[in-house]
């Protein structure tokens, strides 16, 4: 410690409008109490204020005549002294830099200390017998001479750019997730089941880790009927590997093999055994793996469509006018002479079409080569909504496919259809494939028990289907 601390206390006392006497202490009266005497410790602050003192008093230092603050004389002007308040120092600032003070005098004597010893010295917690403690220093933002700068860690571009593309994902997943989840879902796995059969009865089918094979089930049921033919089956593919999507429409009318019914038009397999007995009757026909089924009714598809919105869809003049002659074809329920039908002005060419309109242009079979046009009205149809849909904004898309998911019916579960559905929208839409099976030139028009059914070469369009789906 050195002498201008006690100049600290006198400046800071006048500061305050306390007046301070003038008086000269030696540094050899203050060490006269720097051995302890009497078993008591004397600390600077208090044996230069006992120095002082004696010197106002005329009395000489008497290291062994040590008389505590307390004590003094009545009288000394030091009874009622600034310097006797716990508190002169503990609530005021005007010491925050006073190291620096004591820093700069040091240096201006020639003293060689450290800022350091300022910093960390056990002064900077000592009370100087004024019964409290100061304050630790605080850091400022001086930095000392041999004080090292902390660099801020660069983050790499790499790294940033995986955490932006995993959030991206994680969102994407749960957007899909709150969408898909209103699935009605069929318990047990119809798919699962099916693939068990398939191979306990002896077939092979060809599947491959990047493609999905998804069969969307359009059931010919109105209001308030239960499980029916289906009226559609449509084999929604996609390949992860080309980002190819393909549609495939399976004619309903084709005479094949039900295990367990004999031969029978495909679509009856679902009235005799749902989707179960559905997936194993194309399975071990056409020799390909389903991965999964959505199925949707006649009001599950307004439903669906009114999410969508009007899809725009050219017609021709033969199509316009049938639908517009027929626009009680686009209500989930058969109308009675006493429904009200509002009246349709579609013409040739492209027609933004409602919901209603879309079920009607799906549906009718009388217009062109009955179900072979019927068909690729729904292929087509289907690639509009799609395309339309990816044309959307996020906030769109998602309330199409919240729509879209409360008119299904699926035994896939979610995980599953998260994969699929992030399959397709990776997938390349703007150029999906589009077939039917039988192929041309695999089936012939024939008349069986009085119905008219196509009998259908299995061994070939079991050739096609593996190479349009896997390439092979």
């Amino acid at each position: 410690m050195s002498r201008h601390d006690t100049d600290l206390y006198d400046r800071e006392a006048r500061n305050r409008g306390i007046s301070v006497p003038e008086y000269d202490v030696s540094l050899e009266d203050a060490e006269a109490w720097s051995a302890p005497a009497g078993g008591q410790n004397l600390n600077y602050y208090q044996r230069v204020m006992q120095a002082k003192h004696d010197a106002e008093s005329g009395q000489q230092a008497d290291p062994d005549g040590y008389r505590p603050p307390g004590s003094r004389t009545p009288g000394s002007r030091y009874n009622a002294s600034a310097y006797d308040d716990p508190g002169f120092y503990d609530d005021d600032d005007s010491y925050e830099d006073d190291d620096d003070y004591r820093y700069d005098e040091d240096r201006r004597y020639g003293r060689d200390i450290s800022p350091e010893e300022y910093e960390e010295g056990p002064g900077d917690d000592y009370d100087f017998g004024m019964g409290g403690r100061r304050r630790k220093k605080k850091h400022t933002a001086k930095a000392s001479s041999g004080s090292k700068k902390k660099h801020k860690k660069k983050s790499h571009p790499l790294r940033t750019l995986f955490l932006l593309l995993l959030c991206l994902l994680l969102l994407v997943c749960g957007v899909l997730y709150a969408a898909l989840a209103r699935i009605g879902h069929v318990d047990p796995v119809a798919d699962a089941s099916a693939d068990t059969i398939t191979a306990a009865d002896g077939y092979t089918t060809m599947s491959s880790p990047l493609v999905t094979n998804i069969l969307l089930i359009g059931q010919d049921a109105r209001s308030g009927e239960e499980q029916t033919r289906t009226d559609s089956m449509i084999i929604c593919s996609i390949d992860r590997g080309t980002r190819q999507v393909s549609l495939v429409s399976l004619m309903r009318d084709s005479y094949v093999p039900i295990p367990g019914y004999g031969y029978d038009r495909l679509n009856a397999a679902y009235v005799y055994g749902g989707m179960e007995l559905l997936d194993v009757t194309i399975q071990e026909d056409f020799g390909i793996d389903l991965n999964g089924n959505c199925i949707v009714d006649l009001d599950g598809f307004i439903a669906a469509m009114t999410g969508v919105g009007n899809v725009e869809i050219e017609l021709t003049q033969e199509e316009a006018d049938y639908m517009n002659a027929n626009p009680g074809l686009g209500m989930s329920t058969d109308p009675d002479e006493f429904t009200q039908i509002d009246a349709w002005a579609l013409t040739a060419g492209t027609n933004s079409l409602t919901p209603e309109q879309a079920l009607c242009y799906c549906r009718m079979r009388e217009v062109g080569n009955s179900d072979w046009d019927r068909t690729l009205r729904q292929r087509n149809f289907l690639s509009a909504a799609i395309a339309k849909f990816r044309q959307s904004d996020p906030l769109t898309q998602f309330r199409v496919l919240s729509s879209v998911a409360a008119s299904l019916t699926t035994d896939m579960n979610t995980l599953n259809l998260i994969t699929a559905g992030l399959s397709g929208l990776l997938a390349d839409t703007s150029d999906m494939k589009s077939y039917q099976i039988p192929a041309e030139g695999t089936y012939s028009a024939d008349f069986i028990d009085g119905a008219a059914v196509l009998s259908v070469d299995l061994e070939a369009n079991r050739s096609y289907l593996k190479s349009w789906l896997y390439g092979e």
